[in-house]
């Protein structure tokens, strides 16, 4: 089972990168649309939350992460993707579950939309990360003969 959680902030961007990465999940033939479980948030500031609650709820093999920070005027910016990908990284070897983190940060709307695009869309890569890390996840908890 996957978890992918999004941000609904800058929703043109977010939802972009969800349908990239759910297309390419679906197109590598390991996952059926039945294991994708989403779970959508205001902003990438509670991403971490729901990841953690939903961790402690059900076991999935992955979760995905996708927002979309774009720099303004002040530090807002810089305090939530720290914060973000700091809680994210703890949660992920505290639970020993890949959390892939797909959370943009662009210095404008246009570096977001450049990433969210039909060329170099992050959702994909986030979704072929999340099969290699599946792979590497299975080897790694295959018994040992």
């Amino acid at each position: 089972m996957i978890l992918l959680v999004a941000s609904c902030y800058n929703q043109q961007i977010t939802t972009d990168l969800q349908r990239a990465c759910i297309a390419k999940l679906l197109a590598s033939g390991q996952i059926a649309r039945q294991q994708i479980v989403e779970l959508f948030v205001p902003g990438a500031f509670e991403i971490p939350v729901v990841v953690a609650a939903s961790l402690a709820q059900a076991k999935y093999d992955c979760v995905i992460c996708l927002g979309a920070l774009i720099k303004g005027e002040t530090r807002h910016f810089e305090l939530v993707a720290d914060t973000v990908a700091h809680a994210l990284m703890q949660i992920s070897v505290e639970r020993k579950t890949p959390v892939i983190f797909e959370v943009l940060t662009a210095l404008s709307v246009e570096q977001a939309l450049a990433r969210s695009g039909a060329k170099g869309n992050r959702g994909e890569e986030a979704a072929m990360a999340a099969l290699q890390m599946l792979e590497t996840m299975r080897r790694i908890n295959a018994p040992r003969t």
